[in-house]
């Protein structure tokens, strides 16, 4: 039962699941019975689908890093850091560019001519 796996997994109480990181409890369940692992996978898989469904209906969802690619990408402003890990001396920045993502009056130009 799922109250039995959250007992093996030390979080029977909420404020111990609310505790519990995610690298922690997914090594956690690979000490459970098979059957305990998919049933508490399937809700964490169901849970977090819900958080991220939310967070893109209310514009909170940051995909995370993304390359940016197109005929021409320019550097507005310079990279302004945001934050830096204190453990490893990561650093989380921002930098303003103009990416275009269409194609030259020449290239245009060109396909309708194949066309």
């Amino acid at each position: 039962s799922l109250r039995c796996a959250f007992d093996k997994l030390g979080a029977t109480d909420v404020k111990e699941r609310e505790k519990l990181e995610v690298k922690r409890f997914l090594n956690r369940l690979l000490g459970l019975q098979l059957e305990q692992q998919s049933l508490l996978f399937d809700g964490f898989t169901q849970a977090l689908t819900a958080v991220i469904a939310a967070a893109k209906r209310d514009g909170n969802y940051d995909e995370g890093v993304a390359d940016i690619s197109g005929s021409s990408v320019t550097l507005l402003a310079k990279q302004k850091q945001l934050w830096c890990d204190p453990v490893t001396g990561a650093i989380a920045g921002s930098a303003k560019v103009q990416v275009d993502r269409g194609v030259s009056f020449e290239q245009a130009l060109e396909k309708l001519r194949a066309w």
